[in-house]
């Protein structure tokens, strides 16, 4: 009887170490399921293709600044469509830049996502330029119809 429960709290042990590795492994999946939510929500709300989420998403969940060389290893895109949706990240503010150097004492880029407060501004700005422009226009077409009806 008295093996018994030492082998009973064994396995509640293992038991618990295996249920805190589930429930680190779900709240992972969560968090890159909201992650990768709000990434294409950033892109769709910039008007910048879509495929630039993944490259966001990336650096959003690993938390750390990457190199361009770490990013394509996550991402498995062509290098060149790699580099063009880098740049359009970086010229919009959504991705910021620093200069490292390598082991191998050459420079080299690494980049990180701005803090996203930054990256919530630049998206309510750029709807409301759209809003407004979508304003201008049906007032626009307000008038011509007004024009045409008399």
């Amino acid at each position: 009887m008295s093996l018994f429960i030492p082998c009973a709290d064994l396995c509640k042990r293992k038991y618990i170490n295996i249920a805190g590795a589930l429930v680190r492994v779900e709240m992972s999946n969560v968090v890159s399921r909201y992650v990768r939510r709000f990434a294409s929500e950033v892109t769709r709300g910039l008007g910048i293709p879509k495929a630039c989420a993944r490259v966001i998403e990336v650096l959003a969940v690993n938390g750390r600044r990457l190199s361009f060389c770490e990013i394509a290893g996550r991402v498995r895109i062509s290098e060149r469509s790699l580099r063009s949706h880098i740049r359009i990240l970086v010229n919009r503010g959504v991705l910021l830049r620093s200069v490292a150097v390598t082991p191998t004492r050459r420079l080299a880029y690494e980049y990180y996502i701005a803090p996203l407060g930054d990256i919530l501004g630049m998206v309510r700005r750029e709807l409301a330029a759209k809003l407004r422009r979508l304003q201008v226009l049906s007032s626009e077409i307000r008038g011509t119809r007004k024009a045409a009806a008399a």
